[in-house]
């Protein structure tokens, strides 16, 4: 059920007066997400989109057929961008009552869900504490209404933390991690790829000249499965990235850094960060050109031997991401812009070409690495 928001949001008397343009919705798609920018449904700029009870099936590769419903409301708020509240939103609306219990409900288990699960990386405390607070918060204080909220320092601080913080995290990703910006999960985030190369075993520097917490992640993985299997394992990672549309500039980008991607082990930089810095939480200014610095201070690369991608966040704003190539030893090869609308063109494989359209800003690209004497 659709309708224009003009008659319930005053606010939208005083936004910039624009065409209207197509949102992207999530519907018609695999696994809530669309396969491709045109198999989802649309919402227009301006409308709100109210869905109180949709259902939607799947069928698994062994044929096992789920079914699951998801109420919310969606508002087409820019060209390209829409905002959608479900059983979040009844919580803090609700005051309890039939409709705040099942909504808590909603939401405990889809933190016991993410729990469960063991998923790699995850700081699983967050769920846990997140559990215990929906029931504090919305179980045993949920009749509580927010007009009981009346300490000045108190509405200070959770409109800084709640709206002030993400609001300048999402303009300015570059300058505040992705994490008290609420990005996560939002999108794209700052993400990087790590190049070295394979004649001359360079990935094994990290191992014998960095002081790390544990071995690189494929000799963690060549443990316990062939050499082989572990390489395809670290794919696996390189092809998750790629569901995501940053990861599909990433990989086109990587080819530009190198010239021949073939010539070199691919390594997200969040594998990088986990065993030379110990953490890396999923952000990319972990793993930039401040971690490739220090790795070459201990490592020592030669021109070509390790090639890093940059790719930072979208700011909201702009429709484009900066993205930066460097190499260990010779330094910055190239900045740009990649736009965010090639991205999501392009699925996540190569469709038989390396090409990506790029902007470029400054381009002062090293000599070429020597070639490794034949023995």
């Amino acid at each position: 059920m659709r309708f224009s928001g003009a008659a319930l949001l005053p606010l939208a008397a005083a936004m910039i007066v624009a065409p209207a343009a197509a949102q992207t919705d999530y519907y018609n798609t695999d696994a809530g997400r669309p396969v491709r920018v045109e198999d989802a449904s649309v919402i227009e700029r301006y409308a709100f989109d109210l869905e109180p009870f949709p259902v939607a099936m799947q069928r698994t590769s062994t044929n096992v057929y789920r079914y699951k419903v998801e109420p919310h409301v969606g508002y087409g708020v820019l060209p390209m961008t829409q905002i959608e509240l479900g059983a979040p939103l009844v919580l803090m609306v609700s005051r309890g009552g039939i409709a705040g219990t099942i909504a808590l409900c909603v939401m405990l288990l889809f933190h016991i869900h993410i729990t469960s699960t063991f998923a790699l990386g995850v700081p699983l405390e967050w769920n846990l504490f997140m559990i215990f607070g929906l029931g504090f918060l919305f179980g045993h204080y949920g009749d509580v209404p927010f007009s009981t909220l009346d300490n000045p320092l108190l509405i200070v601080v959770l409109v800084t933390i709640g709206v002030v913080v993400p609001v300048l995290g999402n303009l300015f990703p570059d300058k505040i991690s992705f994490l008290p910006g609420m990005r996560y999960y939002a999108g794209n985030w700052a993400s990087s790829l790590w190049l070295f190369r394979k004649d001359k075993q360079c990935e094994g520097k990290l191992n014998s000249d960095c002081c790390g917490v544990a071995p690189v992640v494929i000799e963690q993985l060549a443990a316990m499965y062939d050499r082989e299997t572990a390489e395809y394992l670290m794919y696996k990672s390189i092809g998750f990235r790629a569901l995501h549309s940053h990861g599909r500039a990433l990989l086109a980008l990587a080819h530009r850094a190198t010239g021949n991607v073939d010539d070199y082990e691919v390594r997200d930089g969040e594998l990088v960060s986990g065993v030379v810095n110990g953490w890396n939480f999923g952000d990319g200014h972990f793993h930039d050109q401040q971690l490739l610095e220090a790795v070459q201070e201990r490592c020592g690369f030669e021109v070509g031997d390790l090639r890093v991608v940059f790719l930072e966040s979208q700011p909201a704003q702009t429709q484009r991401q900066r993205y930066r190539l460097y190499d260990a030893a010779a330094g910055l090869i190239e900045e740009g812009w990649v736009d965010v609308a090639e991205m999501l063109k392009r699925g996540p494989w190569l469709d038989g070409s390396w090409d990506f359209p790029v902007e470029v800003i400054t381009q002062a690209r090293p000599p070429e690495p020597a070639a490794t004497p034949a023995s």
